[in-house]
C-alpha cells in the first residue's frame, strides 16, 4: 500500500490502484498477450559492497535458497551512472567530489564467498583484459563495460584467456 499524507483510513479506497494485464490488453488489438501468465524476470541487484549483497540475500523475499536473487552486478565507484556515495560521506578538501576509500572497495575473492554460487559481474574500471582475468579467476562471470554485461562465454576466446 501507499501512504498518502493527510488521508484517513476511510479514504484508502480513493487512493488504491489496481492494474489488470488482461483488462489492459483486452482493450488493444493484441488481447492474446495477457493469456499466458508472466514469468518473474531475473533479479540481478546492482550493489557497491559485500555488506549490501549479504543483506539482500538475507532479506529478499523470493523463493529458493537465494530468495529470488539470480546474481549480482558489483559497481565500484569508478562505474558511471548512479554510484553509491562513499561510506562515511567523505569529500575531497575544497571540493564537492566524493572521496572513496578502502571501505568502498570490493575484493573479487571476498565477493565470491558472499555470492554463494550465484553469478556476478564487476563494473567500474574492469573493462581491461587483466581485470576480466582477475574476475574470472576469482570465480566471477565477467565484467560490465559501459551498459553491456560481457560474460565469460563471449570474451574467453576473444581475449585468449588460457
Amino acid at each position: 500500500s501507499i501512504e498518502v499524507a493527510g488521508a484517513s483510513d476511510e479514504d484508502a479506497d480513493k487512493y488504491a490502484m489496481n492494474f489488470s494485464p488482461q483488462a489492459f490488453w483486452a482493450e488493444t488489438d493484441t488481447p492474446d498477450i495477457a493469456r499466458e501468465p508472466l514469468q518473474r524476470p531475473d533479479f540481478l541487484p546492482i550493489v557497491s559492497s559485500t555488506t549490501l549483497a549479504q543483506s539482500l540475500i538475507k532479506r529478499a523475499n523470493g523463493a529458493g535458497p537465494t530468495r529470488g536473487i539470480n546474481g549480482f552486478v558489483i559497481e565500484l565507484n569508478t562505474a558511471g551512472g548512479h554510484n553509491a556515495p562513499p561510506r562515511g560521506w567523505k569529500y575531497e578538501p575544497n571540493s564537492e567530489e566524493p572521496k572513496y576509500g578502502e571501505k568502498d572497495m570490493v575484493e573479487v575473492q571476498k565477493f565470491a564467498k558472499v555470492a554463494k554460487g550465484l553469478p556476478y559481474w564487476f563494473a567500474g574500471s574492469y573493462g581491461r583484459k587483466e581485470k576480466l582475468s582477475e574476475v574470472l579467476e576469482g570465480g566471477g562471470n565477467g565484467v560490465q563495460v559501459r551498459i553491456f554485461i560481457i560474460g565469460t562465454w563471449m570474451w574467453c576466446s576473444l581475449l585468449r584467456l588460457d
